[in-house]
């Protein structure tokens, strides 16, 4: 993609929002008198994105996602820097915002669609595809105020998600509805995404981001902390997430986060996941995984200093890093201590059940205190394992089904 034209071009982006502070009374409380500061939601943003990537955006609330996708939309404008857009966008935003109360669902349809930047003839022709994604052709000629939020919000997202353009824009739009619906929004979503057109995809599930997205980048307080493959930005998410978790706690422990097979860059951790493999039914270490036999993940945990009480465990994820399973000594109910220098090898045995393929082994260590827990040491993608000789079921785990016929 090196060699192509990048459709969008964001140069030290800033964006400000104008803060009222009210002043001193003054003539005895009758005037006062106003401050206004200047918040800057974005501070020097810059990225660049080709044709054809889907791109997510990850960070807490309030790290300025939403303002920067109202930029590239041109909902607002900035306050400094370049923002570029070569294409035509469309965008979810804020689901059923614009909808005019008194008109019918299906006369804000048309009304909406035009607000998007359809044309009158495209959005008739998809008006009936449009409602029956909704499912509201019961109450599609009623009018809106007589709609549930809910309702509101599955004819919004029919609506944006059947607008056409080069760059499709989604700011959360996949907490609308019930869990069928939201399931069949993240359907049509995934199917845009491999349709080679450019998204920017807002979530704060971090799972959905790694799923639709090959690229991500982190926003923290108005700033990028992070850009570049999806599950490589999800573990920094992960670790900022455990650092705030950690201050919040009053917990001086550092928390440290290991990317790969190599343990390095570990100093000033209590404690460190020294070494992370499988032992095959022979206690050789493997990696290779056959169908339906059992097997054990040995962590070598390394106490550089007295823990009262901590906890180790282990993750499989696919190759996406989406995790499938895992278990920690603490929710098998084992209560472990350590003296500063005691180094132990902990294994958890399990059957493999999963569907032929490479996976992604991990583990951690975390320390337990009466008001929580903080991750001490977070390790991910410590091995590729490859699963094989699963048959006769689809998926990712073998359920163990079995069939009967009864003669009736």
């Amino acid at each position: 993609m090196s060699g192509t034209r990048p459709i969008i071009d964001v140069r030290g982006l800033i964006k400000e929002y104008r803060v009222t502070v009210p002043g001193k009374p003054r003539l005895f409380g009758l005037l006062r008198s106003n401050q206004h500061l200047g918040r800057r939601v974005l501070d020097d943003i810059g990225f660049t994105i080709h044709p054809g990537e889907v791109v997510g955006i990850i960070g807490r609330n309030g790290a300025g996602k939403s303002t920067l996708l109202k930029v590239l939309a041109g909902v607002l404008h900035p306050d400094g820097g370049r923002v570029e857009v070569h294409g035509r966008v469309a965008a979810i935003l804020e689901l059923s915002l614009g909808f005019n109360p008194d008109l019918s669902g299906r006369e804000n349809i048309l009304f909406s669609g035009l607000c998007l930047g359809m044309r009158r003839p495209d959005i008739e022709s998809k008006m009936e595809s449009i409602i029956d994604f909704a499912e509201l052709r019961h109450c599609i000629d009623q009018p809106i105020k007589t709609y549930s939020t809910g309702m509101e919000a599955r004819l919004a997202f029919a609506i944006a998600s059947s607008a056409e353009g080069d760059i499709l824009i989604i700011d959360e739009a996949l907490s609308v509805g019930d869990t069928l619906f939201q399931s069949k929004c993240f359907d049509r979503i995934r199917r845009i995404c491999g349709s080679g057109r450019t998204v920017l995809f807002v979530s704060h599930s971090v799972d959905q981001v790694q799923q639709l997205c090959n690229r991500a980048i982190l926003l923290h307080g108005g700033r990028i902390l992070a850009d570049g493959p999806s599950d490589e930005v999800s573990y920094a998410y992960e670790q900022l997430l455990q650092e705030e978790r950690r201050a919040l706690l009053g917990s001086e422990t550092e928390v440290g986060a290991t990317l790969g097979p190599d343990c390095a860059e570990t100093a000033g951790l209590k404690a460190v996941i020294e070494r992370l493999d499988i032992l095959g039914p022979d206690e050789a270490p493997t990696t290779l995984l056959r169908h339906g036999q059992t097997y054990r993940v040995r962590a070598r945990m390394q106490a550089r200093e007295a823990l009262q009480s901590y906890s180790v465990g282990f993750r499989i994820d696919n190759s996406v890093g989406l995790p499938l399973c895992g278990t920690t000594t603490e929710k098998l109910g084992l209560s472990l201590s350590a003296q500063a220098g005691e180094v132990r090898d902990i294994t958890f045995s399990f059957t493999n059940i999963l569907a032929d393929g490479e996976y992604l082994l991990g583990g951690s260590v975390v320390e337990l205190m009466p008001e929580g827990w903080v991750i001490i040491h977070l390790r991910r993608r410590a091995q590729v394992i490859t699963s094989s000789g699963g048959m006769g079921f689809h998926g990712i785990f073998n359920p163990q089904a079995q069939a009967r016929i009864k003669p009736l």
